[in-house]
């Protein structure tokens, strides 16, 4: 990427590295102090259009979700409660603290949002109500520390997550939309070291059509020009298919239950479902990037990819 627009995004690509040395002490290639700080800049405003190296039709952006689709996200929450469920153990059975739990986090998501944060207060909620006001301060104190391992944990990317990135980078526009805390999305953002590769980044409280609609509406982007991979069919997948857009489902190894569907994709239409992302280069070359919905049920038996039709779900 070249011009005012790498200027105004503060994004620098691989080939632009050997002018790493030309930079004042203490800046980055973009001129920016930290990681953190590039970050900040491109989540904020629109992006323009501008050229981009062999940009290939129909797709002008390709959407990237984060947590579980670039790096492992829900293997962390889930060690941290088996914590909280063996900390608490003395006052109920662990599957019973376990259930409560995640009746608190359905409650309070649409009041402390998605993220470590809202968890961490779910947790604290949780163990006053199971103990009757029982908890201990050391508990309360144990259960804060959790939350502060979980938020300072390396960034671990899925395999193929980097190459993926970063070779689609080269030829396409890549928007990385994700939901969550805003601060510890983008730490994570920073410290994958993923964040020069995309020209966007979007952090959201929920992502559902509205959102979306959103998003493409303020980078003007047409629904129709606009491909979702993700690994939530919930948050990733169905709500791009009923704004008219184009979506690739790339499933973790187990769902977040609050990330559980039970309708078929809305509109009649298909998505397609890659084991990992090191399948997606090439699923985009060998499909043309044309004539997606007409094409998709014609590749039902390759093993590159899972067609999944519009009438259930994948098996």
């Amino acid at each position: 990427m070249e011009g005012a627009l790498a200027t105004e995004l503060g994004i620098r690509r691989p080939e632009t590295e050997d002018r790493q040395n030309d930079q004042p002490e203490n800046l980055d290639s973009a001129g920016f102090r930290s990681p953190v700080e590039r970050v900040a800049k491109l989540t904020g405003g629109t992006t323009e259009q501008g050229s981009k190296l062999e940009m290939p039709a129909p797709f002008e952006y390709i959407g990237f979700d984060a947590d579980d689709t670039l790096w492992h996200n829900l293997t962390l929450f889930n060690r941290t409660e088996e914590r909280f469920t063996r900390l608490l153990s003395r006052y109920h059975t662990r599957e019973w603290i376990s259930q409560r739990l995640m009746a608190t986090e359905a409650h309070n998501l649409e009041v402390f949002g998605y993220g470590v944060k809202g968890f961490t207060l779910s947790m604290i909620e949780t163990a006053i109500e199971l103990t009757e006001g029982r908890v201990q301060g050391h508990e309360i104190q144990q259960i804060i520390e959790f939350s502060k391992e979980m938020l300072s944990e390396p960034v671990e990317l899925l395999e193929h997550a980097e190459e993926a990135v970063t070779r689609l980078s080269r030829s396409h526009r890549l928007m990385l939309v994700t939901k969550g805390d805003l601060f510890d999305q983008e730490t994570k953002l920073a410290r994958s070291g993923l964040a020069d590769f995309f020209d966007a980044v979007e952090i959201v409280t929920e992502k559902d059509a509205d959102t979306y609609q959103r998003i493409l509406q303020k980078h003007r982007i047409d629904p129709q020009r606009f491909l979702m991979v993700g690994n939530s069919l919930k948050s990733d997948v169905f709500p791009v298919l009923a704004l008219g857009g184009q979506a690739v489902h790339v499933p973790y190894h187990s769902t977040w239950e609050h990330e559980t569907v039970s309708q078929p994709p809305p509109n009649g239409s298909d998505y397609v479902e890659l084991k990992h992302l090191g399948k997606l280069r090439r699923w985009l070359r060998n499909s043309g990037q044309s004539g997606f919905r007409a094409k998709i049920g014609m590749r039902r038996s390759d093993p590159l990819v899972s067609a999944v039709p519009n009438n259930g779900l994948p098996n």
